[in-house]
């Protein structure tokens, strides 16, 4: 309740900011802003689009706009933009405060109430439309309320006199956090602390720095209300920096009070949820507590200070007999008890008693502020009503929680007897308290009083939202607490409802069953026919491999057949010219010596051998001209004749080696032809004997490892080798032979 007041006043407070804005860019000729802040939530710019589009908002910037023109006109400015920034805070008052009892501000008042509402209805329920909505509708109202709050006040942060609305209620944890911030901020020490960090200075550190950070750690793990920081290294390391910073610039020979020590923890409590557990507080984050803590030190009241502090026996007297004044009217049984056990000893309870009583009692709780005597959520409630009013001289709010806590106590007071008794039972029983029984105490005796001194002050020309009175208030938000009720229904009728989702239900399943099993026979089909792709593919390729294969054979086949041939007529020739040769001896043996055997042997070589095929398929060869036999013809006289048919033999060999070579090895294109697929033949053995070795050896065989091998490991090493050999050429020409 209390954030939704916040964030409803602080909306309000936004429009008349925003009108003043707008009349002060339109006065000087400048275009109006659209935008609120980067952190705006959507839902609230819709909010303050729709607004301006109202007549509602015309019809008051039309009248603001005239209430500023009739005060210019009175005071001879021509234009607005030629005062200067105080005037125009003076004069927009001025105006403000002429028209805000006028219709026009009533019924904006009442339009932005009404859009606001169903603004924050609409988005909340957009996020209940979501398939599992973790929080409930009241925790999305007052999350975005909260986020809408929070991001005005960052907007605009001399408004946070508007927190006084959160009166007697704990904060959120991420408006406390900005709260605390915008009443404790000081600009200049963050800034000499930022410059220390920066330049390393050693101001950083106190002198007693390790038994500041000793003593950090022993409070945070003794301490039971401390229970939530203990073991946060992050909350550790950010003690311990602004400890010793804060004492180093007091610049004091004696080490830190305990009481300083206690009075941070609540600023750890606060800003827990940005630090980190397992590392160590960040520069901007040690900053923020520096500037929170010193600052607060500061303004602290004398009755919290040390005793040697000067006015301290005035202030402490003054806040005791206030307490004892409040004691007195809400519960003078208690203040008699009190005055009982501290006036035993004088045997005369009075009003002098109780109030010496009081200091007695209350002094250790207030030089803490409470800090170690209640749990960390009550102790945060209470520092965020002292912190609220730091603004207001007249607010004194920490008499009231101190009455407020010696009356939760009262049965356990009645039961002491002397001083020391109760001092025992405010150590031990006053852990034991919550938030609401404070809440409640001050909701129903203090309340009034706390309300007028909070706002004695206020100068503002904005209503204010009292959560106690309806007097000024715009009307009630409905939209998102009305519902539609389901209807009542008979039991055979929700029987029946629900036999239907349950059918619904199961045809839904087989429905998703239905669509699973055609996704998977779709899949299957698909696989299938990818199989038969692939197996038709293998198939023609398989095909072309076979034709390939059968045309190297019948190329093979042609080629033995050609090679038989060549080789058939070359063996008849050999054969016929040994018969010559034969038929030359036996006529030398039987002709006469007279007759010339080198005519004859002429005639005879000079006769052309009878033709075969290969002549019309070959071409004719060249026959050069024989070295032997030119010998032979040119022979001398009176050669011997065994000399001359020994040349003549060598000239017949050579012509038939001859011969032979051209008949196995061809001529012109047909040698060339041979010796590229002699060559590549050859290529092809020596990659493949390469890979036999790097195959069974795993790598070359040098000849040194030839030479190291035994003649058996060597015959069996090439029986191996020819093997693989053998295999890889059967594989390249798909033949179980080979080439």
């Amino acid at each position: 309740t209390c954030v939704l007041f916040v964030f409803g006043w602080c909306f309000k407070v936004f429009w008349w900011k925003f009108g003043r804005f707008w009349l002060i860019c339109n006065t000087s000729g400048g275009r109006i802003c659209n935008r609120m802040s980067s952190t705006t939530p959507e839902w609230l710019e819709d909010c303050k689009r729709h607004v301006t589009e109202t007549n509602e908002w015309k019809s008051f910037t039309v009248e603001l706009f005239d209430a500023v023109q009739q005060q210019l006109t009175e005071s001879h400015v021509k234009y607005f933009s030629d005062l200067s920034e105080a005037e125009k805070e003076l004069f927009m008052e001025r105006a403000v405060r002429a028209i805000q009892h006028g219709s026009s501000f009533t019924t904006l008042n009442s339009q932005v109430s009404k859009m606001l509402d169903m603004a924050l209805n609409n988005e909340v329920a957009r996020e209940l439309l979501e398939d599992h909505p973790v929080n409930t509708k009241s925790d999305l109202v007052l999350g975005h309320a909260r986020d809408g709050a929070v991001s005005l006040l960052q907007r605009w942060p001399d408004m946070r006199d508007k927190l006084h609305l959160c009166l007697n209620q704990p904060l959120p944890p991420t408006l406390r956090q900005l709260a605390w911030k915008l009443h404790l901020r000081n600009s200049k020490l963050r800034r000499q602390y930022a410059t220390a960090v920066k330049t390393e200075s050693p101001s950083l550190k106190s002198p007693w720095h390790r038994e500041i950070c000793q003593k950090c750690e022993d409070i945070l793990q003794s301490e039971p209300t401390f229970k939530p920081l203990a073991n946060h290294y992050g909350v550790l390391t950010a003690m311990q920096s602004v400890l010793s910073y804060y004492h180093a610039s007091l610049q004091t020979a004696s080490t830190l009070p305990d009481m300083d020590y206690l009075l941070l923890v609540p600023f750890l409590a606060v800003t827990q949820n940005t630090l980190s557990v397992d590392t160590a507080a960040g520069d901007n984050a040690k900053a923020l507590l520096v500037e929170e803590f010193i600052t607060y030190m500061a303004q602290r009241p004398g009755y919290m200070r040390e005793s040697g502090v000067r006015d301290f026996s005035d202030e402490k007297l003054v806040f005791a007999d206030t307490v004892a004044d409040l004691l007195q009217h809400h519960d003078d049984h208690l203040a008699t008890a009190i005055s009982t056990a501290f006036g035993a000893d004088k045997g005369n309870p009075n009003r002098t008693n109780l109030v010496e009583g009081l200091k007695t009692l209350l002094q250790p709780l207030l030089r803490v502020m409470f800090v170690g005597y209640l749990q960390l959520d009550c102790l945060l409630y209470v520092w965020d009503q002292y912190i609220i009013g730091l603004d207001v001289p007249p607010y004194q709010v920490l008499p009231t929680i101190s009455t407020v806590l010696l009356m939760l106590l009262r049965e356990h007071f009645f039961k002491c007897k002397n001083s020391h008794q109760m001092e025992q039972v405010l150590n031990s029983h006053s852990r034991k308290l919550h938030t609401h029984q404070f809440q409640y105490e001050i909701n129903k005796r203090f309340y009034r009083t706390l309300h007028a001194q909070i706002h004695k002050d206020d100068k503002s020309t904005m209503p204010v939202l009292d959560p106690t009175q309806s007097v000024g208030m715009p009307p009630p938000w409905t939209h998102w607490s009305v519902e539609k009720l389901p209807p009542r229904q008979k039991a055979h009728d929700r029987r029946q409802a629900r036999e239907e989702r349950e059918a619904q239900r199961l045809r839904f399943v087989e429905q998703q069953k239905a669509e699973v099993e055609l996704k998977q026979e779709d899949e299957l089909a698909r696989r299938r026919e990818e199989e038969r792709q692939l197996e038709l593919a293998l198939q023609e390729s398989r095909r072309q491999q076979d034709q390939e294969r059968v045309a190297l054979e019948q190329e093979l086949d042609t080629e033995r057949q050609l090679r038989y041939e060549l080789q058939k007529r070359a063996d008849d020739q050999i054969s016929m010219l040994q018969k010559q040769i034969d038929e030359l001896k036996r006529q030398k043996d039987t002709k006469p010596k007279s007759a010339a055997p080198s005519e004859t042997l002429s005639a005879i070589s000079l006769k052309a051998p009878p033709p075969s095929a290969a002549t019309h398929v070959t071409s004719t060869w060249p026959v050069p001209a024989s070295p032997a036999r030119s010998e032979a013809s040119q022979a001398p006289p009176g050669t011997p004749d065994a000399v001359k048919a020994e040349t003549i033999m060598r000239d017949l060999v050579g012509r038939i080696m001859q011969g032979t070579n051209w008949l196995g090895h061809g001529t012109g294109a047909e040698k060339d032809s041979l010796d590229q697929q002699t060559r590549q033949s050859l290529q092809a053995y020596n990659k493949d004997r390469r890979e036999a070795e790097i195959e069974i050896f795993g790598r070359r065989i040098s000849s040194r490892d030839w030479n190291s091998m035994a003649s058996g490991e060597r015959t069996d090493t090439k029986g191996r080798l020819a093997d693989v050999v053998r295999r890889k050429v059967e594989q390249r020409y798909g033949t179980s032979g080979g080439r």
